[in-house]
């Protein structure tokens, strides 16, 4: 009858060791477990933080430049009305100096006209044959009238 307990039975299977052996599996995570190294997970973690910051840093700073752009390109526009502006300034100014030289050139074309004109009425005052010293007052009153 002994013989009859130790029945060989084919059709059970054995598991691999790692499953069947709870104790062999959770070797091998403690082992897993083992290989890691806080100090190497630290610096990497440290390195995450840091390279976050500096991100965090970039973004401020192009959010810093975006606003000064945008002041600058403000305060571009104002120079460049300021210049539109001193640009029509000129334009008035030259016209206005245009006009000054011209009127300045009849001035001394009057003057020349009221100096020869008094010089002749001098002349027809001296010597009444020579001219007409009434008609030479005349032109030289209208001269006078001109320049002033």
């Amino acid at each position: 009858i002994s013989g009859r307990k130790s029945i060989q039975c084919s059709s059970v299977k054995v598991a691999p060791r790692s499953i069947a052996d709870p104790v062999r599996h959770n070797t091998d995570e403690d082992a897993w477990i083992l290989d890691v190294n806080p100090e190497e997970d630290m610096q990497i973690i440290d390195q995450l933080l840091e390279l976050q910051q500096h991100d965090q840093k970039f973004q401020e700073g192009q959010k810093d430049d975006l606003d000064r752009l945008d002041d600058m390109e403000g305060e571009i526009e104002a120079q460049e009305g300021r210049l539109l502006q001193l640009r029509d300034n000129l334009k008035v100014y030259h016209n206005m100096k245009d006009k000054y030289e011209r009127l300045m050139g009849e001035v001394h074309s009057l003057e020349s006209e009221k100096q020869a004109l008094a010089d002749e009425l001098e002349k027809a005052q001296v010597d009444p044959t020579k001219g007409c010293s009434q008609a030479i007052k005349k032109k030289l009153q209208k001269v006078e009238e001109g320049l002033a």
